[in-house]
């Protein structure tokens, strides 16, 4: 588990890296802890691969919460806890889909309850993701979350719970497939690759997907069907 903590005192932040290591020896699991001093640091450094981020709600400068605002943008699948002085400023981390929070000052058994539940989530969840660049931005995309992937122009849109991707890199149609036909994604176009996870409907010459109808090429169709065949017999892991 990657983890990034973003704390203005650096004394307390040693302290809660201490207390985070000991709880990953008790349970077994490697752990990679990278401090931050606030959260601009952070912001500025983030490159979508962590899997925690405990972020101090008050520091100087840009503010836990505001940090996770921004981190958001980019990372919708990055779980948050914040570390607060009062309980009411906690509430604020729902605003940006928090786990959980944990008031100071912090004992290790307290953390320790906290952590349990993070573990839980992070054990259980689909962590299979693919990463874009979109300018000067690092993308971490869950593959749960993408409905299909479209040939857009000279280039390849995702859509996506999260809205319209578009990635920079030139990568072909061809290699998304190699790459994602691992997760359940299934070619029935040369111009569309789909997650069959969301196919909720099916034409003679279309598929729909997510809600959006999407065309099905004559020589890909026995393809399709089989896959949603195996999909609906649960023969993909």
């Amino acid at each position: 588990m990657k983890i990034a903590i973003a704390e203005d005192d650096p004394r307390f932040a040693k302290q809660l890296e201490a207390y985070i290591e000991q709880f990953a020896t008790e349970n077994q699991f490697q752990v990679e802890i990278l401090r931050f001093p606030d959260g601009a640091s952070l912001v500025e450094a983030y490159d979508c691969t962590f899997d925690l981020l405990l972020l101090d709600v008050d520091m100087p400068g840009l503010d836990g919460i505001s940090a996770a605002r921004q981190i958001r943008e980019r990372d919708t699948d990055v779980l948050l806890m914040f570390i607060t002085n009062l309980a009411q400023y906690a509430i604020k981390g729902y605003e940006v889909d928090a786990l959980d929070y944990v008031l100071k000052p912090v004992n290790y058994a307290a953390l320790s309850m906290k952590l349990k539940k993070v573990l839980r989530v992070w054990r259980g969840r689909d962590s299979r993701a693919i990463f874009h660049r979109r300018g000067g931005e690092r993308l971490r995309v869950p593959v749960s979350r993408i409905y299909y992937v479209e040939v857009y122009g000279h280039s390849l849109c995702y859509h996506a719970m999260d809205g319209e991707i578009v990635p920079s890199g030139g990568q072909t149609m061809n290699q998304a497939e190699q790459e994602m036909g691992q997760y359940g994604f299934v070619r029935c176009h040369n111009c569309y690759l789909i997650n069959l996870r969301y196919v909720d409907g099916l034409g003679s010459a279309t598929v729909q997907v997510a809600g959006n109808v999407i065309p099905v090429s004559r020589n890909r169709k026995k393809a399709l069907l089989d896959a949603l065949m195996n999909e609906t017999l649960g023969g993909r892991k």
